[in-house]
Order: structure tokens, then C-alpha cells, then sequence
């Protein structure tokens, strides 16, 4: 059923609550309203899902129950309490978060509305629900926890083997090839694919607290998991198709660009914080000037009307850089030539990424202290703020640069090592 039933079926219940809270009830609306509930209740028997049907068929066969038992004020409470149940279906709300309206309907009217729902069982979508970003809130799985605690740590555990459990057989795997098996860097690869595929599992475990990401994700994360586990084992077994060093090199640099990526949104919210603070440039009028892919990438309209000075350089330089790295890696990186232009890309990049860091700590430092630098300081949030984190991140994305240079030695049999 699509969003637009639903929210027809929302309507037909705040009108039944209108109808029968006033002071005079009009028997014709009411037959008009009863006759709306009941040919919503034939659409959901012939196209609602299982799950619609259990749930959104007991609240309307309820409703009208209550309706003939003519008792205005359990009619009421009732509809108040099923009102926003279609919202289960459309993603912002689950069944669970019921529990204490439920509870409490049943205590007032000594009724047993909803006894046979009490068990846990699975409810999975298509896609992520609208409110998907809510399960990752530190109180996302409370209502579920008081009401099944045992159940609760059950499919915490069960969730976490899920995770571990591709990881788990590609270790047995590995260790079923002896010491002295070649591998190259595709276990790396293996790994990667390893934890793509747990996060599907465990996303299919999570349907059972009623937070299951959708059925798209699922699949992408089984197909691209199950994907980069099948050709690490492939290679593994046909060690004549490659240069262990240069698989290595290949694999590590292309994991190691998720550094970066992970990182630029990062520097884009402390430019736009700089923008608003420095500059004194209204968010609104940003977002003016970044409508168009130019634009909005490369701050094409900002920087001519205030100049971003060395800023837009450095931001440019690197989305264009961060790009071509990627494709040249993924599509010619087995090459081994090619490891002389792409080392020096990927130098570079992790370089420009310790700069944008540091930007990023010291902009977002001077929005909270009024300093580039802090010692140590607490923040709003119950956070740790430190310029030893900041240095340390700096260095990370350094170290991971001197990292590509030593895994390019090897690759021409070089050492690159520092030596103390």
C-alpha cells in the first residue's frame, strides 16, 4: 500500500474521533465514515502486505466493534491509540513505540487490544524507512529493550555473530591454506567484503526490533560482499594472475582512499561555518551560490563574489585529484607502470587531506573556544576536545601517504624505509 492510503486511513480514524467527540452525533456521517474504514479494510485485504493486514485490519475491525457496542469515549481513546499506526508502514514509526499507549488503553477499558501481536516477528521493506536515521540514536532500541529484555540481548547476540559469521568462515578459509599459500593483498579485498556482507546480515537480523534498512540494501550488501569475497578466493587460488606485491598495492590504495572520503564532508562544514563567521555570509545565501554541480563542488560563485583565497585551490585540486585517483586506481592499477603516476597522486592527495583536517580542527576549535588550539576542553555534547587529537589526525593522514610510498617500493623492489 503507498503513502497516500495511508494517510487516507489516518484521516478516516481523526474523523471517527471527531464524529463521536462532539455533542451531537450525526448518524449519516458516521455510516458515511463506518463504509470509508470498510472499503479500506477490502484494499488492505487484497493488496496489504502481511504485516498491514495483521495490524491495520485489527484496528479497523476494533474500531468497529466499538463503534456498535456504542461506547463514545472507549471509541475515542481507541482511535487516539491507532491513529498514527499507518505510520508503521510508511517509515516513521514501529510497532513497538506502541507500547505504553497500548498498555494504558488496556488498563483504563479492561480490554486485551492487541494480546496476540506480543511476540517478535520480523517486519522488512523495500527500502529504508524515513526515519532510518533514528535507529542509530543511542535510545533508538528502548521501547523494545522494556519490552523484551531477554529478547533484547538474544538478538543482540544473534546480530553481532551475523556480523562476524562471513569473517568467521573466511578465516577458517584462510587457515585451510596452509602457511606457506601465496595470498597477495587479496585477503584484504576478502575482509572488505567480509564486513559489507555482515551489514546486510545483521540488517536482516535487525528486522526482528523493527529497524530493518529495506530489502535494497540488503541485497547490495550480500551481491557486493559476496562479490569481493568470491574474486579475493578466485585469486587466491590462481596466484599465475598476479604480482603479489603489486595486488598488495592495489587493494591498500584503493581501502585507503575511503580516508579521505570519509573526511571531506568534514572540511566542506567548516568552509561553510568560515564563510558564515569570516565572511559573514548568511547560510541562506550559500546556498544560493551553490546551486549547479560546479558550483557546489568547487564554490565556482562564492570565491568570485568573496574569495576563498587558497581555500578554493585546495578544495578544487582535491575533488578533481580524488576522482581521477580513484578511477586510474580501479580501472589500471594492476598495471604495474601505472603505480608511477599513481603513487605520486596518492601522496599528494592524503597531503591535502592532512591540510583540509587541519582547517577543519582549528575552524571548528575557534568556533567553540575562540582559539586555533586547546589543550583539552569539554564540549557542549559531553566530547573531548585536544590539539593532541588534532595533531594526531594530521599525522594519520601523513602516515597513511608514507604508507603508499613504502607499498611502491616494494612494488619495484625498492626499500623506502626509514631506518633508525
Amino acid at each position: 500500500m503507498n503513502e497516500d492510503f495511508h494517510q487516507k486511513l489516518k484521516s478516516c480514524f481523526a474523523r471517527i474521533r471527531v464524529l463521536f467527540s462532539s455533542d451531537t452525533i450525526d448518524s449519516n456521517k458516521v455510516n458515511a465514515a463506518m463504509g470509508d474504514l470498510r472499503f479500506c479494510a477490502k484494499r488492505i485485504e487484497k493488496r496489504g502486505s502481511r504485516k498491514e493486514r495483521k495490524i491495520l485490519l485489527y484496528c479497523i475491525h476494533k474500531i468497529l466493534q466499538f463503534i456498535k457496542e456504542d461506547n463514545r469515549e472507549k471509541i475515542c481513546s481507541f482511535t487516539d491509540l491507532i491513529y498514527a499506526m499507518p505510520d508503521i508502514f510508511i517509515g516513521k514509526r514501529n510497532f513497538y513505540s506502541f507500547r505504553d499507549e497500548i498498555k494504558a488503553f488496556n488498563e483504563r477499558f479492561g480490554e486485551s487490544c492487541f494480546e496476540n501481536m506480543k511476540n517478535v516477528q520480523p517486519f522488512f521493506t523495500k527500502k529504508a524507512p524515513k526515519n532510518a536515521l533514528s535507529y542509530f540514536h543511542p535510545d533508538a532500541d528502548k521501547t523494545f529493550k522494556a519490552n523484551y529484555p531477554i529478547g533484547y540481548v538474544v538478538l543482540v547476540i544473534c546480530g553481532i555473530f551475523a556480523f562476524i559469521l562471513p569473517l568467521i568462515v573466511y578465516t577458517i578459509y584462510l587457515y585451510s591454506l596452509g602457511e606457506n599459500t601465496e595470498t597477495g593483498g587479496w585477503p584484504v579485498l576478502a575482509i572488505v567484503g567480509c564486513i559489507i556482507m555482515g551489514v546486510g546480515l545483521f540488517n536482516i537480523v535487525a528486522a526482528f526490533i523493527g529497524q530493518y534498512l529495506g530489502h535494497i540494501l540488503t541485497a547490495i550488501c550480500l551481491t557486493v560482499g559476496g562479490a569481493f569475497i568470491s574474486l579475493s578466493v578466485f585469486m587466491t587460488n590462481h596466484p599465475e594472475l598476479y604480482d603479489e606485491k603489486l595486488s598488495i598495492y592495489y587493494l591498500v590504495s584503493l581501502i585507503m582512499l575511503l580516508i579521505p572520503l570519509l573526511f571531506y564532508p568534514w572540511f566542506r562544514s567548516s568552509l561553510k561555518s568560515h564563510l558564515s563567521r569570516l565572511k559573514r555570509i548568511s547560510e541562506s545565501k550559500i546556498n544560493k551560490y551553490m546551486k549547479g554541480s560546479k558550483n557546489f563542488w568547487w564554490y565556482e560563485s562564492l570565491h568570485k563574489e568573496v574569495g576563498l583565497g587558497l581555500l578554493y585551490y585546495v578544495n578544487k585540486i582535491f575533488t578533481i585529484l580524488f576522482a581521477s585517483t580513484l578511477v586510474l586506481t580501479l580501472f589500471l592499477g594492476f598495471i604495474k607502470d601505472m603505480s608511477l603516476i599513481l603513487c605520486p597522486m596518492n601522496v599528494i592527495l592524503h597531503v591535502l587531506n592532512a591540510f583540509m583536517i587541519l582547517f577543519a580542527t582549528t575552524r571548528d576549535n575557534l568556533d567553540r573556544y575562540g582559539k586555533p588550539f586547546v589543550f583539552i576542553a569539554k564540549r557542549p555534547n559531553g566530547g573531548i576536545d585536544s590539539f593532541i587529537f588534532d595533531i594526531f589526525l594530521v599525522i594519520f593522514c601523513l602516515m597513511i601517504a608514507y604508507v603508499n610510498i613504502l607499498l611502491f617500493g616494494d612494488v619495484w623492489g625498492i626499500s623506502l624505509r626509514f631506518k633508525l
